[in-house]
């Protein structure tokens, strides 16, 4: 049984090629660290979970009972600076001092690393003490009540997902409008102005092995009425909306399964094409403006 990087490499990156042909991943760490647990202790198969922030901070958390000894020394060994502080330790290095494999992946520049030695916060530049920080004071009600926490909540228990503020894919002016292809600009024009969001998430979950993918867009509004409105031409954009190929999402991408409004969030459930996931994602910024078009 594979369970982290202390399985044969053969066996891990068999692993992972088999969950990259059958699942999705809008994140770069994803299917490509299965080698770097010889010099850093760690692969893609010991993490519990990750997350990016933004696109150039990566959290990842590893599984509780991964060993940080070998990272550590790797850290101290090769030139790492450490500070120690309230939330766990930082390591940093003069990409001078790197050698030309370290230097070319940037994201191990700053190393963050929480006081019990799972989570760690990798960077170009330092902010993993700043989010380590953040993430221990913040408030559990407060996160969940926000905007990006409700959308969090009714995207449930996906396998991967991504959560966006609302200007990602809404200005509030019309202005990404100009980007459509002429029939999803007749398509925009005929559904009629759509208000503005607060957030937006798009995921997907399995009932369990073997199911079929549920893919899942959520839109979170300051009040439901706002959603309510807005349910209709939402699921219409779904429904006869073209990817940016100029081919309808109902052919090579996606079907509409559900529309809800649930609290203030407006919820679309697609049935992914030839059920690969990746469908889910492939319609995200810059590429996303059809199915997040407001004004």
């Amino acid at each position: 049984c594979i369970r982290d990087s202390g399985s044969p490499l053969e066996d891990r990156q068999a692993l992972l090629l088999d969950i990259s042909h059958a699942e999705a991943s809008p994140l770069p760490w994803g299917f490509d660290r299965t080698p770097s647990s010889d010099s850093w202790g760690w692969d893609s198969t010991d993490l519990e979970w990750e997350a990016s922030l933004d696109g150039h901070v990566a959290v990842l958390r590893l599984q509780d009972d991964w060993d940080p000894a070998v990272l550590l020394a790797s850290l101290e060994e090769g030139g790492w600076t450490r500070r120690d502080h309230r939330y766990g330790s930082t390591y940093g290095i003069d990409p001078a001092q790197m050698s030309g494999e370290q230097r070319s992946d940037e994201s191990m520049w700053w190393i963050a690393i929480s006081s019990d030695e799972r989570t760690f916060v990798l960077s170009p530049i330092d902010m993993g003490r700043q989010v380590l920080r953040t993430a221990a004071r913040a408030d559990p009600d407060e996160v969940v009540a926000s905007p990006f926490g409700r959308v969090a909540t009714a995207l449930d228990r996906p396998v991967a997902a991504v959560i966006r503020g609302g200007a990602s894919g809404c200005s509030g002016t019309g202005a990404e409008q100009a980007l459509l292809p002429d029939g999803a600009a007749t398509l925009v024009e005929a559904v009629g102005p759509l208000g503005s969001y607060q957030a937006f998430g798009a995921g997907y979950e399995r009932a369990g092995t073997g199911d079929p993918a549920v893919g899942r867009y959520v839109f979170a509004y300051r009040r439901r009425a706002q959603a309510e409105a807005d349910l209709a031409g939402r699921r219409r954009l779904v429904e006869e909306g073209v990817s940016t190929y100029g081919i309808p999402y109902r052919e090579v991408s996606f079907t509409l399964t559900d529309s809800r409004v649930s609290s203030r969030q407006l919820i679309l459930e697609v049935a992914p094409a030839l059920d690969r996931p990746g469908h889910v994602f492939d319609q995200l910024p810059p590429r996303l403006a059809l199915i997040a078009v407001c004004g």
